[in-house]
């Protein structure tokens, strides 16, 4: 959250001291890729018959990779517009336990809190968004920043418990394997570069994040619940038409 206002903060200071520049209304496609880091995701149990209710985790996620493209316009007055359909996945590292709810004792283990419980699957993401940036032509770099607002389709992949400390689990726990529909949302900034009158590279940083998201579980009752937030660095190779 902090990220997000200090993000947007920062590009409304830039709107007030930049110089305006008017550009000429055009179409443009891009395609992006970069990295996708999530945050630690804080994980527990909901629905009726949920085993574990009063258990709370913390998800630990490895650095994914992001993919998209992007279709806009440009607008007067250094806006611009556009859809982005953009494609991620992080692989589930592990879960801490924050508060063990009971987990140890349906592990045969004793209580469970502050272990990190070694996990397995992916959560991947399919994101529809609607984006809008102001932009300044500065000549040789132009420096923008803007937000959207859209769907994510969340895919949690055959996650699993695989095992505590230096103890595999045989066979592992399985946790859910469902996908999800979600709103979410994106601010960042970054820098374009011109390369001709029609190719354009940029660079930027984005905040995104989704609304929480609910798994069914694989036992059959239940759901696991999680929220999502992320930080990404994105290339972008953008032509005008």
């Amino acid at each position: 959250m902090f990220i997000k206002r200090a993000c947007l903060t920062a590009a409304w200071g830039l709107a007030m001291v930049l110089a305006p520049s008017v550009q000429a209304e055009g179409y443009y496609g891009a395609i992006e890729g970069g990295g996708r880091f999530l945050e630690h995701a804080s994980v527990r149990e909901t629905g009726a018959g949920a085993p574990l209710p009063a258990a709370r985790f913390e998800g630990e996620f490895d650095a994914g990779s992001a993919v998209g493209v992007t279709f806009g316009k440009y607008l007067q007055q250094n806006l611009r517009t556009e859809v982005e359909m953009q494609w991620s996945s992080n692989a589930l590292d592990y879960l801490g336990v924050r508060r063990d709810g009971g987990l140890g004792a349906a592990l045969n283990k004793p209580a469970l809190n502050g272990q990190r419980l070694r996990a397995g699957g992916d959560l991947e993401a399919i994101a529809f968004m609607v984006n809008a940036f102001y932009e300044v032509d500065y000549g040789l770099f132009r420096p923008y920043f803007g937000a959207g607002v859209g769907l994510a389709d969340l895919n949690l992949r055959k996650s699993r418990l695989t095992g505590v400390g230096n103890s595999r689990f045989a066979p592992p726990v399985g946790l859910a394997d469902d996908n999800t529909t979600v709103l979410a949302y994106q601010a960042g900034a970054g820098v374009a570069l011109p390369l001709s009158t029609r190719w354009t590279m940029a660079v930027d940083y984005r905040y995104f994040a989704s609304e929480d998201a609910e798994f069914d579980l694989q036992a059959g009752a239940g759901r696991l619940q999680s929220d999502y937030g992320s930080h990404n660095v994105i290339a972008s190779l953008r032509y005008d038409f």
